[in-house]
């Protein structure tokens, strides 16, 4: 069911993932889908890459929709992972692309590093097998995926849960890139830096903390947040004059994606002002 505030006006779809990191459906398929919703834009929003934006873009642009050039940084602090959304980011600008590459390496380490422990634990998992399956940026999914596929799990929960979890034996820590080091870096790509999802895991000091930082805005609609959370980050949002985005985290792999997509949007307008201060920044 579409939310009801945003019957009759333009909608915007602001995360969103595809097959460049661990989503289900190509870029053009994604922004095909996200057409046949009604959406007016959308954000490609995958996780550490851009990889899959200019393809994005050519889609949408056939089918007369915006996709919003974005990524979706993975961070580690000291109180968990956290993610930053970058929106309006320069594809090709230097300091991202240096960061996409480490982030790249460190990844690939991370996969073998898993598989390692797998194979420890008795379960037989090729590592070439896990990138071919991913065809792109591997990550902790696409083991899963492959330990389904090999009969060591009945489902990709399972694997988690059993397996690839924090605290759970074959874990593997990610690489650490700060919350702060995500806003500076999207910052110096010419975007802007907005919390996602703060509602799942965020304590209130560390979000007090960020936007002393200089955090440029918030997510507030997500399907992780209650009718009670998007009024206390739209009303945190309102006192700290910070943006506001939201959008569905659609990866088309969980059997709430189909739902979500097209229900957890935002209006056009609060995409217009997330394009004003890239504007502002890049002048």
């Amino acid at each position: 069911m579409i939310n009801p505030l945003l019957e009759g006006e333009e909608r915007a779809d602001l995360h969103m993932h595809t097959t460049v990191s661990d989503g289900m459906l190509s870029p053009t398929e994604l922004v095909h889908k996200a057409a046949q919703r009604g959406l007016k834009a959308i954000a490609v929003t995958d996780h550490d890459t851009v990889g899959g934006v200019e393809e994005a873009q050519t889609a949408a642009r056939d089918l007369g929709i915006e996709c919003v050039p974005g990524i979706e940084f993975s961070c580690v602090q000291p109180q968990g992972e956290t993610h930053i959304l970058g929106y309006f980011v320069d594809p090709d600008a230097a300091a991202l692309r240096a960061h996409i590459k480490r982030c790249d390496e460190a990844r690939e380490q991370r996969i073998r590093d898993i598989a390692v422990k797998l194979n420890a634990l008795g379960l037989t998992i090729k590592q070439d097998d896990i990138f071919d399956r991913a065809g792109g940026s591997a990550g902790r999914v696409h083991v899963a995926q492959e330990m389904v596929a090999r009969g060591h799990v009945t489902t990709v929960r399972r694997a988690f849960v059993e397996y690839l979890a924090e605290r759970r034996p074959a874990y593997v820590p990610k690489w650490s890139f700060s919350a702060q080091e995500a806003c500076d870096l999207a910052r110096k790509s010419g975007g802007v830096a907005v919390l996602a999802h703060p509602g799942k895991t965020l304590r209130n000091k560390f979000f007090y903390e960020m936007i002393q930082s200089g955090l440029d805005g918030v997510e507030i609609v997500h399907p992780s947040h209650s009718r009670r959370l998007q009024q206390k980050y739209a009303g945190l949002a309102h006192a700290y004059k910070l943006l506001m985005s939201g959008g569905s985290d659609y990866h088309g792999s969980r059997p709430f994606d189909e739902r979500n997509l097209g229900t957890f949007t935002v209006p056009i307008t609060m995409l217009e002002r997330l394009r004003e201060r890239a504007a502002e920044r890049s002048n």
